[in-house]
C-alpha cells in the first residue's frame, strides 16, 4: 500500500505518517513517499521550457522503485494499491489516467479528492509562472530564458514567494493537462479503458466542506441571511461566472431549510453545499463513470460520519475534512506520533480496526469484505457491529449505488444525498447551457438583408418548402469577457487585473476573507448599458443595410403598390427580431410556419 499525502499541493510529507500499525494489523507493506510540492512540483509555462507535473513524475518514479524492489520487503509488486487524502487523492486519480503509470499499480483509494473537482487542476499555470518570474526579477523575452533565470534562483527564495490564486476555490500551483502525463481532460479519460482497469474505492467525510467557512465571522452562532447570500454569491461567481444569477438563485433555494429557516440551518446548508459540490459530487460522477457497464473491476463508495472524541472543531461540526485519516492509520490503537495529542475511546478503537481491515482487504483482493472478516473482540467482549455488515459495491447502471456509512452504527444505504446530487449533476448543467449567437458578422448582415426583404414584402423569405423558418447554418456558444492586461514579463500570457490592495487567498478557501458588501447597482447598470448598446448596434446595422438596398434597387413598384407596403419604425425592429427568434408564427393549412404582412402590421405602432 503506497500512501500519497495531501497538503493543498504546497505542503506536507509522507514521512509524517507512520504506517506501522496499518501494516501490522492488515499484514501488508506500507510505503509512504515524498514528492516535490508547490512551485518545485507544479510550476509550468505550458510549453517545453517548464512542462509541469513534476510531482506526478516523482510519484511515478516511486512506483517504479516499488515494482522493482518491494518483493525484497515481502511485498507483492502485482498488488500495489495507492491511497491518500484530498490533493493526494487528486494525484492518485490522475495516475489512474496516466499511460506512464499503467501497470505500476492495481488499485486506488481516493479519500476526499478527485481529478474532476473544481480545485483539482491549476486554472492558469502560465500566469502564475509569470507572477513568480516578476517577483524574482526573471522577466525575459521568452519562456526559455525566463525559466533559465528561475533555475539560478536559490530554491528557498523561490518558495518564499507568496503567489495565490485570485479564485479561492481553485488551486494555484497544481497538476495540469500537459498532453503527456495527463494527456487529456480527466473526465474524458475516465471514459476510457485504462481508468476502468483499476479497482476503485472512494469516499467523503460528513462535513468536508467545513474548511471553507470555519473562518467566517460568527460561524459558530450561525450565518444570517445576508451572510448566506454573500457566501453563495461569491462561490457561484468564482465557479460559475457565466450564468451567475440563475445558478445563485437555484443554489440558495436548494440549500435553504424551508421548514426551519434560521442562522444555524443556513450555516449547515452552506457546509453541505461545499461538501457536496467540492468533494462528494465529483467523486460520485467518478464512481458512475467507473462502474457503468464495468464488470471487470470493482467500485466502492463510503462516507465517514463519526466525529472524533478529540476533535478540535466546534461542537456543532461533525466529521470534518480528513478526520478519517487517524482511523485509517490506526492512531486510536496506539497513539501515533502525528496524532499523539488525541485521546480515543474503545468504540473508536474498534472503528479504526474495522476501517484498517476494509482498507487492507481491498488492497489484497479489490473487495473490502475479504479475505479477512471483521473481528474486533480483542478490544472488549462486545462484538463490533461491522461484523454484521457487508459492504456492497457501488454500481450506477443498475440502481445499486450503495455506500458504507462509517459511524458507531454502521449501515449500507443507497443513493447518497440523491436529491442534491441530482441538482448538481442534472439541473446545473442545463442552467449552464450557453446562449447562442451568430457565428460571424457576415451572418448578421445576411440576416439583416432577409429582414429588409421581410419588411418590404411582408413574406417569410426563410421557408424551405415545409414552412420552417430559416436559421443560420452554424452557431457558436456565447463567449465570456476576460478582464486582462498586457505584461512585459516573459510575454506569453496576459495577466488578469486585480485590486492591488486585495489580500492573497490561498487554496482551497481556508483563509477566505469574507467581506459584507454594501448594496449597489453597478452590476445591474452594466447589464442595462450592455443590452442597450447591443440593441442600438443591431438597429444601426439593419437601418444601414435597408438604406443601401433601397438606394441601389430599381424602382419596380407602382405608386399604388408602394403605398400598400408595410414599413416598420426602427423601434419595432426589436419586436420582429423577437418574433423571428421565438419562431412566432401562425400555422398554415399544410402545417407550414407563416409570418404574414398583417401580423407585422399589428406589431407596428404606425403604418406609413
Amino acid at each position: 500500500m503506497v500512501f500519497v499525502h495531501g497538503g493543498d499541493f504546497v505542503h506536507g510529507a509522507g514521512s509524517m505518517y507512520d504506517g506501522s500499525v496499518l501494516a501490522s494489523h492488515g499484514t501488508v507493506v506500507v510505503v509512504t513517499v515524498n514528492y516535490r510540492m508547490g512551485i518545485l512540483g507544479y510550476l509550468s509555462t505550458t510549453d517545453n521550457s517548464a512542462v509541469g507535473n513534476y510531482a506526478l513524475m516523482d510519484q511515478i518514479a516511486a512506483l517504479r522503485w516499488v515494482n522493482d524492489n518491494i518483493a525484497n520487503f515481502k511485498g507483492d509488486p502485482t498488488r500495489v494499491t495507492l491511497f491518500g487524502p484530498e490533493t493526494g487523492a487528486v494525484n492518485i486519480n490522475l495516475l489512474t489516467l496516466a499511460p506512464e503509470a499503467a501497470g505500476l499499480f492495481r488499485r486506488a483509494i481516493l479519500q476526499g479528492g478527485s481529478a474532476i473537482a473544481s480545485w483539482s487542476l491549476s486554472p492558469d499555470p502560465r500566469r502564475f509562472s509569470n507572477l513568480l518570474a516578476e517577483n524574482v526579477s526573471c522577466c525575459r523575452p521568452n519562456t526559455t530564458l525566463g525559466v533559465e533565470c528561475l533555475r539560478t534562483i536559490p530554491w528557498r527564495d523561490l518558495l518564499a514567494v507568496e503567489i495565490s490564486s485570485p479564485n479561492p476555490f481553485k488551486s494555484t500551483f497544481g497538476p495540469i493537462i500537459d498532453g503527456d502525463v495527463v494527456p487529456d481532460n480527466p473526465k474524458t479519460l475516465m471514459r476510457g479503458e485504462l481508468f476502468r482497469s483499476y479497482d476503485i474505492l472512494v469516499g467523503v467525510t460528513e462535513q468536508d466542506g467545513y474548511k471553507y467557512v470555519e473562518d467566517f465571522p460568527g460561524v459558530d452562532e450561525g450565518i444570517d441571511d445576508e451572510g448566506f447570500r454573500l457566501i453563495i454569491g461569491d462561490f457561484v461567481n468564482q465557479v460559475y461566472p457565466y450564468r451567475e444569477n440563475e445558478i445563485q438563485d437555484a443554489v440558495a433555494f436548494m440549500y435553504t431549510n424551508w421548514g426551519e429557516e434560521n442562522n444555524r440551518t443556513r450555516r449547515d446548508g452552506v457546509v453541505r453545499m461545499f461538501t457536496e459540490h467540492q468533494v462528494a459530487v465529483p467523486l460520485i460522477i467518478l464512481g458512475n463513470l467507473h462502474s457503468n457497464e464495468n464488470y471487470e473491476t470493482s467500485t466502492y463508495f463510503y462516507t465517514f460520519n463519526h466525529r472524533p472524541s478529540s476533535s478540535p472543531n466546534p461542537p456543532w461540526v461533525e466529521a470534518a475534512h480528513s478526520e478519517d485519516m487517524p482511523f485509517v492509520f490506526g492512531a486510536p490503537l496506539v497513539g501515533l506520533r502525528i496524532y499523539r495529542d488525541s485521546n480515543y475511546t474503545k468504540s473508536e478503537i474498534m472503528l479504526s480496526a474495522a476501517i484498517m481491515t476494509y482498507w487492507t482487504n481491498f488492497a489484497k483482493s479489490g473487495d473490502p469484505n475479504s479475505p479477512i472478516v471483521q473481528k474486533t473482540r480483542f478490544v472488549h467482549e462486545r462484538p463490533n457491529r461491522y461484523e454484521e455488515v457487508e459492504w456492497l459495491s457501488y454500481r450506477a447502471d443498475n440502481d445499486s449505488d450503495f455506500y458504507m456509512y462509517f459511524g458507531m452504527k454502521p449501515r449500507v444505504p443507497k443513493g447518497y444525498r440523491s436529491q442534491r446530487v441530482a441538482f448538481w449533476v442534472e439541473l446545473v448543467p442545463k442552467l449552464l447551457r450557453p446562449k447562442q449567437v451568430r457565428n460571424s458578422e457576415s451572418a448578421l448582415v445576411k440576416d439583416a438583408n432577409e429582414l429588409c426583404e421581410l419588411l418590404e414584402t411582408g413574406h417569410n423569405t426563410g421557408g424551405d418548402g415545409d414552412g420552417a423558418g430559416k436559421k443560420p447554418s452554424s452557431w457558436i456558444p456565447m463567449k465570456s469577457h476576460s478582464d486582462t492586461v498586457r505584461t512585459t514579463c516573459m510575454p506569453f500570457i496576459a495577466i488578469p487585473t486585480r485590486d492591488p490592495s486585495a489580500k492573497d487567498i490561498s487554496w482551497p478557501g481556508k483563509d477566505i476573507t469574507w467581506v459584507r458588501k454594501k448594496p449597489g447597482n453597478s452590476s445591474e447598470l452594466s447589464i442595462v448599458i450592455a443590452v442597450g448598446t447591443s440593441l442600438f448596434f443591431l438597429n444601426v446595422v439593419v437601418f444601414a443595410v435597408c438604406y443601401h438596398r433601397r438606394n441601389n434597387k430599381p424602382i419596380r413598384y407602382s405608386e399604388e403598390n408602394a403605398q400598400e407596403r408595410v414599413r416598420l419604425k426602427v423601434t419595432d425592429v426589436r419586436e420582429v427580431i423577437k418574433a423571428l427568434e421565438l419562431e412566432d408564427c401562425t400555422i398554415g393549412p399544410n402545417g407550414e410556419c407563416q409570418l404574414e404582412t398583417t401580423e407585422l402590421a399589428e406589431c407596428s405602432s404606425k403604418v406609413i
